[in-house]
């Protein structure tokens, strides 16, 4: 939201982003533009660098390790995002969310098949699609395509998530709490995005102290990280019991669930 602030203590120059989000722009730093919506990212990019970290220790296959890569890519791009307010970051923010959302939609379309496959066909027409999307969010400023793109983008995912909760062994609990993290944090941005006068208004009412709570798009980034962090467990539920891998959900520090995969028993049959 374009302030005082932004033409006189802006590191990063004019905003050039076709949309400003409902947050007081270069208030707290004149480095950051949107303070608590670039400090929120912590919730996408700590859960990605934790999944990661087991991905790669338990030698996972390569899906689930471009799975969380995509993840920590998406709240890197949302962090430079936010803080700038550039056009060029903004496409930082949202190419890699639709990047994201193709590689999820590959890995669970996958699930049944053999041990380290690679389904050319799937991953080239994905490739096509996305790309032409990519294209069509890039060049155009309009805000409200990215919305619709992601949003169809989401759709084929979740009926996928539906599909194989009634056609594979998987923890249905999974899926339904990430659709539900994800509906609400939903919310929240729809409220951020088209509502922000009486959001300001609300905020403006109560204590300095209480006002970084109210800052709605900052709670989207942490229901869609946790969200994309249990769709991601979710898959690889599937994806263990279809290979026959022990696996159980760890927890990190208390609150980042993660997925501990035993492949070497696997392997070693």
């Amino acid at each position: 939201m374009d302030t005082q602030y932004e033409h006189t203590q802006s590191f990063w120059g004019d905003r050039t982003a076709s949309i400003d989000w409902c947050e007081e722009n270069y208030v707290m730093s004149k480095y950051i533009a949107e303070f608590w919506n670039t400090l929120s990212n912590l919730a996408i990019i700590i859960p990605a660098c934790v999944g990661l970290r087991q991905a790669l220790k338990d030698d996972t296959e390569k899906r689930f390790v471009c799975g969380y890569l995509m993840l920590l890519v998406v709240g890197c791009g949302s962090w430079l995002f936010h803080m700038t307010l550039l056009y060029t970051m903004q496409m930082c923010d949202e190419v890699p969310m639709l990047w994201g959302v193709a590689v999820f939609t590959y890995c669970l379309w996958e699930s049944r098949a053999p041990l380290e496959s690679f389904n050319k066909r799937l991953a080239a027409s994905q490739l096509l699609v996305t790309c032409a999307v990519t294209g069509v969010c890039a060049t155009t400023r309009d805000p409200r395509i990215f919305p619709l793109c992601f949003g169809a983008f989401v759709l084929v995912l979740t009926i996928q998530c539906i599909i194989a909760v009634r056609n594979q062994k998987c923890d249905p609990r999974l899926m339904k709490m990430a659709l539900i993290i994800y509906f609400i944090g939903s919310v929240m941005w729809i409220i951020d995005r088209n509502q922000c006068q009486l959001l300001s208004h609300v905020r403006n009412v109560f204590p300095p102290a209480i006002q970084p709570l109210l800052q709605l798009h900052g709670w989207w980034h942490v229901f869609a990280g946790s969200a994309s962090s249990t769709i991601i467990l979710f898959i690889y539920d599937i994806r263990c019991r279809e290979l026959k891998y022990p696996y159980k959900i760890g927890w990190k520090w208390y609150c980042i669930p993660y997925m501990e995969v035993n492949t070497k028993m696997r392997k070693e049959v």
